[in-house]
């Protein structure tokens, strides 16, 4: 179970961008690298790992685009219109590649077809925090808090249809609670506002969460 709430991030190029890569020379100008998730994100952070790691490795500038927002469609869209040439690459996720097109039926993307794979990169697991204030230390004591007072508890996620999304309905599927989804654009702004004490709990991926417990700023349920 715990497997399908992961999310993986793996690279992919606009379609056709296999033809232009086989250019003599490839590459010799910047490579852009468009993410889904602001700043601070755990695919942001990967995103940049890999830019580096590129830059050096070809000798090019590498720039990290963050375009978050529409559940992924904005990064998707400037990806799949730039010229398939190589030199535009899109860092999708679970998210944006695999439930953005089970959840809507006017995705204005095509995972499938507009998109080469290039290869997965990581796989990053889910975990829920808390801010030191909400009473609640584990999960008996949030489903107990739940219970108590149905639709009141605000639970934040990185998105609509996300996996963090996914995990909380899961658990209300699973327990019988009722608590309140409050989506944002990407893991970062989430867990800053769970930081912050605007929600009581957030699904986050733990490499997010690890700087943010370690300095007790976050509990992890």
């Amino acid at each position: 179970m715990h497997r399908s709430l992961m999310t993986a991030a793996f690279a992919a190029a606009a379609f056709a961008a296999s033809a232009g890569a086989q250019t003599a020379g490839f590459p010799n100008k910047p490579i852009r690298i468009v993410t889904p998730y602001a700043p601070g994100a755990s695919t942001d952070t990967v995103t940049r790992i890999v830019a580096k790691d590129l830059g050096e490795a070809w000798n090019v500038t590498v720039i990290v685009d963050n375009k978050p927002g529409a559940t992924g469609q904005l990064a998707a869209n400037a990806v799949k219109t730039s010229a398939p040439d190589g030199y535009t690459i899109y860092l999708g996720t679970s998210a944006t590649m695999v439930t953005n097109p089970l959840l809507s039926k006017k995705l204005s993307y095509d995972p499938a077809n507009d998109f080469v794979p290039i290869g997965r990169l990581t796989v990053l697991a889910p975990i829920l925090v808390a801010p030191p204030s909400t009473p609640a230390n584990n999960m008996k004591d949030v489903l107990a808090l739940a219970k108590a007072k149905p639709g009141t508890l605000n639970f934040a996620s990185s998105g609509n249809g996300g996996p963090h999304h996914l995990a909380l309905e899961l658990l209300q599927s699973l327990t019988g609670v009722e608590v309140v989804h409050v989506p944002y654009k990407g893991g970062a702004p989430a867990t800053n506002d769970t930081i912050a004490g605007v929600v009581q709990f957030g699904f986050t991926n733990i490499t997010t969460a690890v700087p943010h417990l370690k300095s007790g700023r976050l509990k992890a349920i």
